[in-house]
This record gives C-alpha cells, structure tokens and sequence, in this order.
C-alpha cells in the first residue's frame, strides 16, 4: 500500500474547542453535485443531499456546531465549530493514525459515509463519492473566522478562478 500522506497537523488533538475551516473534494474531484450558473451554484440530486447530511450530521453531534457552509460542484467547504462544556484536552495527543471519537476527523468521516450511502442507494449500487482525505485549517481569531466565512459564501461567485475548477487554466 502507498505511503499516505497526512493533512493534520502533527501533535494537534482535534477533540480541542476551536473552529475549524474544512474542504473535502469528490472522487477524481469530478463534478458530481451540480454545477455553477451565473456566480450561484445549482444543486443536483446529489448536491442535495450533501446539503441535507451536512446539517444533519451537526445534529448528531452534540460537540459539533455547524456554521458556513457550501456545496461546490467536485468539493465542499464548511466552518465546524467543536464546542464541549468540559474542553477536555489530554495531556497526551491521540495516536494520529486513528480518528478519535468526537474529533473533527470524526465528524468528517461520519458525513462522508452518510452522503455515500444515501448517493448509493439513490443509484442502487456502491458509489465511491469522496477522495480518502480532506483539508483543514484551525482557525486562529475572529478576523480569520470573519474571512473564511466570505470566502465560502462567495467561492460559487469566484468559480472560474477556483483551483478546484478542472475548467480553470491554472488548475
């Protein structure tokens, strides 16, 4: 098996309160969810039940607050708040081979199975929706939080220029 690189930060516990900036991309980053007309994204059947799963995973999880979000058409963004009255921070990091429970990578992951289900079923066959990983950012103030909010509200807007644009010269 290929070596697997990993996104996380090294020694970050991902249980810890704090915000956090997440994008997750389709499989082979295709366009699966809809797609983009005039600045404004337009969701498919798919797109949908992103959106659905999306808040309906932030109901599951009492530790996870959920705030901006969007459907893009290959890639999601979203502002995940984790929020325990406790805070309770080990004095050891977990094992970053494993996803902790009531960690990010555990909420991530919970999402991503429930939207890969939900699009199997619709199709009636397994469906490999999702790449392996995702990216993160901790945010680290309220400017950057003010500014990752914009961004994803406006990232249908800047579509053309989006890295994630198989279309976009500079992808």
């Amino acid at each position: 098996m290929k070596d697997r690189h990993s996104f996380r930060y090294r020694g970050y516990d991902y249980r810890r309160n704090g915000a956090y900036h997440i994008v997750i991309c389709s499989h082979q980053r295709k366009n699966v969810f809809g797609r983009i007309r005039g600045g404004a994204m337009q969701l498919n059947r798919f797109g949908r039940i992103v959106g659905e799963e999306w808040h309906l995973s932030g109901q599951k999880r009492t530790e996870i607050t959920l705030d901006t979000f969007v459907v893009m058409p290959n890639h999601v963004h979203g502002l995940v708040f984790i929020a325990r009255l406790d805070d309770q921070t080990l004095e050891e990091p977990p094992d970053t081979s494993v996803v902790a429970p009531a960690s990010l990578g555990a909420f991530v992951r919970g999402f991503k199975a429930a939207v890969t289900k939900r699009i199997g079923e619709e199709r009636g066959q397994q469906t490999l929706v999702w790449q392996r990983l995702y990216w993160d950012r901790i945010i680290r103030d309220k400017q950057e939080l003010e500014n990752t909010r914009r961004y994803i509200e406006n990232n249908p807007a800047q579509w053309e220029n989006d890295e994630l644009n198989a279309q976009n010269p500079a992808s």
